[in-house]
């Protein structure tokens, strides 16, 4: 039985390692492909889901957040907020590949989907 996320959390044995560059073209669509499934989530409000729970969409508030209790949606708003800053501003999405933040936000996915 698949979870909800499994096209997303196939992605985290890749999240920890230098590997993940190769495989970030490959999670945007992942993530892009969610987004269109379930409209429920309402991606595209990413920026009114993260003010929901009091995160700025900006790389140091993003970063701290403590995902450990929230929802799909939210992490999901995170995961797309962090590929909208991606495309503003190239190298944002390995930044946050590499201050650990998407394996904590795809494990917490995981973690839902169980």
């Amino acid at each position: 039985m698949t979870g909800l996320y499994t096209e997303i959390t196939n992605f985290l044995p890749y999240m920890s390692g230098k590997e993940c560059r190769y495989c970030m073209d490959a999670f945007i669509e992942a993530i892009y492909k969610f987004e269109e499934e379930y409209p429920e989530y309402q991606l595209t409000k990413y920026g009114e889901i993260l003010k929901k729970y009091g995160i700025e969409w900006e790389f140091e508030s993003m970063e701290s957040v403590n995902v450990s209790s929230m929802d799909g949606q939210g992490v999901m708003a995170l995961l797309m907020a962090a590929v909208r800053a991606d495309r503003f501003y190239g190298g944002t999405l390995m930044g946050f590949q590499e201050k650990g933040c998407l394996e904590k936000w795809v494990r917490r996915l995981l973690e839902l989907d169980e």
